[in-house]
């Protein structure tokens, strides 16, 4: 198990790399589709981050089981609504960038205001899903007590 979790953790930070790679290319245009780009790269950064740390602090409690408790690895796992928020956020920037990129839909075009209908309803879902995330007295215990 901690081989797959180290391979894991690799190709997690694998992605990771390419990700802030491409990021670092489209930073510098200004334009709305190079912004919208970059504001999806950002999105998907969050699941892989959420993810090596996870897997970081499970190799962790593997290696030093004396330092990191399983409660700490436990809260980290049940993160998840933070990836499905990400998730959400990223269908309605890609779905903005297909209204103006590689031209201009005729949508958007007629009605300027259309990506409304659907940045609005997906920035209310992500929302909601964040308001699932543990950050109870017991979830801040179990990740702040994780030394000792």
């Amino acid at each position: 198990m901690p081989w797959a979790l180290l391979i894991d953790a690799i190709l997690w930070a694998v992605t990771l790399a390419m990700s802030i790679h491409l990021a670092r290319l489209v930073y510098r245009n200004r334009n709305l589709p190079a912004r919208l780009f970059l504001g999806m790269v950002a999105v998907l950064v969050v699941p892989q981050l959420h993810y090596l740390v996870a897997l970081f602090f499970a190799l962790l409690a593997w290696l030093f089981p004396q330092l990191v408790s399983e409660r700490a690895t436990d809260f980290l796992w049940a993160l998840w609504p933070i990836d499905i928020a990400a998730a959400v956020l990223f269908g309605c920037l890609t779905l903005h960038l297909f209204l103006i990129f590689p031209t201009e839909s005729r949508v958007m075009r007629a009605w300027r205001w259309s990506p409304l209908l659907f940045d609005v309803p997906g920035i209310f879902l992500a929302a909601m899903m964040l308001t699932h995330v543990p950050l109870g007295s017991e979830g801040y215990v179990a990740f702040w007590d994780w030394i000792g």
